[in-house]
Order: C-alpha cells, then structure tokens, then sequence
C-alpha cells in the first residue's frame, strides 16, 4: 500500500479520488433529500461516477502516478481482485 511518505504523487492522486467520491456521494445524498424530481437515471449516471473514483483508487493503492493510455480506459471498470462483501 502506498503512503505519503513513500510516493507523495501517487498518494495525492489517490487521495483525490477518494475525495471526489466522498464529495459526489454527499451531493447525491443531498439532492436525493431534497429533489422531488430525482429519478432512477440520475442515480445511475452518478452512482457510477462515485464507484469509477473508487475503482481508481484501489488501482492506485500501490503507487500509480499516472494511467497510460491503455490502462485509462479500464481503469474507472471494477476491480477483479476485489471481492464485495
């Protein structure tokens, strides 16, 4: 696992996505309360952002600075080595 200390870009990368998922699921929760008009397809759009950001950050977990180009479009699908429980 990564730390501060050993690679400080790859942690501030990884920490920004965490951040940003952490941000986006507060605002769906928010306007879930508060959105009368809130539908299913909006759930789904948002919901997905949430979980590309995780999906980064567990790929991140050991040091990645940067995606290449190849690993960029499959970085944000979710993980085969991560078993939900």
């Amino acid at each position: 696992m990564i730390s501060m200390k050993e690679g400080p870009v790859a942690w501030a990368m990884l920490m920004y996505d965490l951040d940003d998922a952490k941000d986006d699921l507060a605002s769906i929760i928010a306007d879930m309360q508060n959105d009368p008009a809130f539908d299913e397809a909006s759930f789904r759009i948002r919901l997905g952002h949430v979980y590309w950001h995780l999906n980064r950050a567990w790929r991140r977990r050991h040091g990645v600075d940067e995606f290449s180009e190849a690993d960029a479009a499959t970085a944000g699908a979710f993980p085969d080595d991560l078993e939900p429980m």
